[in-house]
């Protein structure tokens, strides 16, 4: 009796201590003068976030309801709302963004010029063009992001503008998650792994980045393929294929990351509405891209330029090298191998999704959407922070170690912005590179042992048994 209430009393205790060490945390990065050179505060304070949301499971196994949802989007919006009107410090992806808007407002197409060309032609509010990163290459973003930086552009153009945007579409994806956790049989307190992690509140209230649209457009692809609200039940009807076709398309368009998860979406509705959803992605996708050609063939040379050549904190891509192989056959032996994670992953959903229950079949495939993410983060030869947020989306409905510990390890990874303030000089170092790296994959193999006696349990599907 004794244990069971200093048990109570212990998850008692920490059912408020945990969003009051949140809060405090992020109001300590909050007061940093300048991110890029107190990664002293950085570190440790998303690491002592990152923790409480880890220790958080722990508490949902005995509390499901830990926490209301109106107190999990109160403290969400008010973590972003600390950063939302600070300049743009861990990355400066958001002046191209309000160039290219403006570049469309004022009628000009995005794609058929680098900045340092038009530059010389084109006003340049608010000096934009001086602190936009490789400004000889044409924008990379596809058109729907190009839309979305149109309407800040015509709503004011600054840089709280923009971000006041993806700070509002990414708040509207917590509130979906919290919406859409309890119709899929996970306690709603499950939402605070990504309404309270330090990804989204860091790098889109913080830095601005477009990610997060992309986010709430693919959630809500698979939500309208769920048993949600305001729409048919999962499977009901062509319109509704077609819908979650043209949301994916957008959401591809908005940031081509999510065209990894497409194969496991084509194998969950394969027999059940596969051609109403191609034809939605399809349609979409030529509708977007039409008014942008031919120069969206130019964002294309970018990619290319990107995909062959940009590397940062890719560990595994530096020991390839140092193994003695070629920078193209490095790229392509990492591709192979993140090809072969994905076919395995493929392979499991068409022997065992397609003979579950609807639900059930959805409920895999986001754990293999999850696991797809984590395996592509670890192998990428350019490991951007931001990338990090696909996986942090995922993690109400597959928390594992290594995936909890990323969404910590990826800001070492801004270790070089201390001596590229300074001297403008990027130096990696390598034990840092190996860090970010080496610090999930501790996690995984660590929690192996007991991993059965940690996981939350749903009564329809085990989501996290078929992580990484």
């Amino acid at each position: 009796m004794a244990e069971k209430t200093g048990k109570n009393l212990f998850v008692a205790l920490a059912v408020w201590a945990i969003p009051l060490i949140i809060v405090i945390s992020y109001s300590i990065l909050a007061s940093s003068v300048d991110l890029r050179l107190d990664q002293a505060r950085l570190i440790p304070a998303t690491g002592v976030i990152v923790i409480s949301l880890a220790s958080s499971l722990y508490l949902l196994e005995n509390r499901p309801r830990l926490w209301s949802p109106a107190l999990i989007f109160i403290i969400a919006a008010l973590a972003r709302l600390l950063f939302l009107f600070r300049p743009p410090e861990l990355s400066d992806d958001i002046y191209r963004y309000l160039w290219d808007g403006f570049q469309l407002v004022s009628g000009r197409n995005p794609y058929a010029l680098a900045p340092s060309e038009a530059a010389s032609f084109m006003p340049d509010p608010a000096g934009l063009s001086s602190h936009i990163n490789h400004p000889w290459l044409v924008t990379i973003y596809p058109p729907a992001a190009e839309l979305l930086f149109s309407v800040a552009a015509a709503l004011g153009g600054t840089l709280t503008s923009l971000k006041a945007i993806l700070v509002l579409l990414d708040l509207a994806l917590c509130a979906l998650l919290l919406r859409w956790l309890p119709r899929l049989g996970l306690p709603a307190s499950r939402a605070v792994l990504y309404a309270w992690n330090p990804l989204p509140v860091l790098e889109i209230a913080g830095s601005g980045h477009v990610d997060g649209a992309g986010l709430l457009l693919l959630f809500m692809t698979l939500a309208i393929l769920s048993h949600f609200p305001g729409s048919p039940h999962l499977f009901s009807g062509r319109p509704v294929f077609i819908a979650a076709g043209i949301l994916f398309a957008l959401a591809v368009q908005t940031k081509l990351f999510p065209i990894i998860y497409l194969p496991f979406l084509l194998v969950l509705l394969r027999g059940r509405g596969l051609l109403p959803f191609v034809l939605g992605l399809v349609a979409a996708s030529t509708l977007l891209a039409l008014p942008f050609l031919p120069d969206l063939l130019n964002g294309l040379e970018t990619l290319g330029i990107f995909a062959e050549t940009w590397e940062s904190s890719g560990f595994p891509y530096r020991v390839l090298l140092g193994m003695g192989l070629s920078a193209t056959t490095a790229r392509m032996t990492l591709s192979g191998v993140l090809a072969g994670v994905a076919a395995i992953r493929t392979a499991f959903l068409l022997k065992h999704g397609t003979k579950a229950a609807p639900m059930d079949g959805l409920l895999r495939t986001l754990a293999c959407c999850a696991g797809a993410t984590l395996a592509f983060l670890l192998l990428t030869p350019n490991l951007q922070p931001w990338y990090a947020l696909w996986l942090a989306a995922f993690l109400p409905f597959a928390a594992r170690p290594a995936g909890i510990v990323i969404s910590w390890s990826v800001f070492i990874a801004y270790h070089p912005l201390i001596p590229y303030t300074l001297l403008s000089q990027w130096d990696e170092e390598p034990i840092a590179r190996a860090a970010v790296w080496c610090a999930p994959v501790a996690a995984f193999l660590l929690g192996l042992p007991g991993a059965a006696s940690r996981r939350i349990r749903r009564p329809r599907v085990n989501l996290d048994s078929h992580l990484p």
